[in-house]
């Protein structure tokens, strides 16, 4: 997991090692977490080069999605290109839960316009 911060919005990037390993969606979770107990509220998450996720992968993109919405905050996840990214969050139904853009731009474009 690759950490960004330009501004107010930090950007976590995986690579493609991101679904097989378990310990790496915890590790989003625990540094979003710091991240937000220091105020940060913006994240974007790149699904970029991801093929395939598991079930824990989808559960901290929700637990971490709310916890943002909690403190006003907000998570994007952008870069969806691998059909079956894309199928697990359908068949989860977390393609109506979470905030999803097309990429990276698309997402900073997004968290910049909210009030």
């Amino acid at each position: 997991m690759h950490e960004h911060r330009a501004g107010d919005v930090i950007t976590f990037r995986f690579d493609s090692a991101f679904p097989s390993q378990e310990h790496e969606s915890l590790e989003l979770a625990q540094v979003m977490n710091k991240r937000l107990s220091k105020g940060l509220k913006l994240f974007v998450v790149s699904l970029a080069g991801v093929e395939i996720v598991k079930a824990p992968d989808l559960g901290v993109l929700k637990g971490q999605t709310e916890k943002c919405r909690e403190q006003r905050g907000q998570l994007v996840v952008c870069c969806v290109q691998s059909e079956q990214v894309a199928k697990a969050l359908r068949l989860s139904r977390l393609d109506e839960f979470l905030t999803i853009r097309g990429s990276e731009t698309e997402a900073f474009e997004y968290l910049r316009a909210l009030p």
